[in-house]
C-alpha cells in the first residue's frame, strides 16, 4: 500500500532544487527513474532526492507536470519517511524554504545583483540583494 503524496511546491529550476537538497545534506540523483516508497514499492520519476547512507529512508521523486519546465515532488512520509522527514521537515517545509531561497538568489544574481542570505534564531531566512557599485 502506497502512502505517496505530492509536496506542495512547483519547481521551475532544477539547479536550484539540487542546491537546496545539498544544503540540507541530501543527495540529488539526476536521471534516477524511480523513487523508494513504503513496503518496497517504487514510484516513477525523472530525478530523485535521497538521504545519504540510509537505505531505509523514503525518497523524493521529481517528475514533470506535463507543462514544459515545471516539475512536481512526490514522496511517502509514512513513519516520517524512515528518516527523510528529519532532513526536509514536516510537510517538507525545510526543503520548500531552501528551494525558494536558492531560486530567489539565482534570480537576483541573473540580474547582476550581489546576494546575501541570513537566517535568524527562529529559522527565518532573509535574502538581501544589492546592486554592485559602478564607478
Amino acid at each position: 500500500m502506497s502512502h505517496t503524496s505530492q509536496i506542495e511546491l512547483e519547481v521551475t529550476d532544477l539547479g536550484a532544487l539540487e542546491e537546496a537538497a545539498k544544503s540540507l545534506g541530501l543527495e540529488y540523483i539526476k536521471g534516477q527513474k524511480t523513487f523508494r516508497q513504503f513496503a518496497g514499492q517504487n514510484g516513477r520519476c525523472q530525478h530523485a532526492i535521497r538521504v545519504p547512507n540510509n537505505s531505509q529512508a523514503m525518497e523524493i521523486g521529481v517528475s514533470e507536470t506535463g507543462r514544459p519546465g515545471r516539475f512536481r515532488l512526490e514522496t511517502d512520509f509514512y513513519n516520517r519517511g524512515y528518516g527523510l522527514q528529519d532532513f526536509v521537515g514536516q510537510d517538507a517545509m525545510r526543503l520548500k524554504q531552501a528551494y525558494t531561497t536558492e531560486y530567489t538568489k539565482r534570480q537576483w544574481k541573473k540580474k547582476g545583483f550581489k546576494v546575501k542570505t541570513t537566517t535568524d534564531e527562529q529559522g527565518y531566512v532573509t535574502v538581501t540583494a544589492t546592486r554592485p557599485r559602478t564607478t
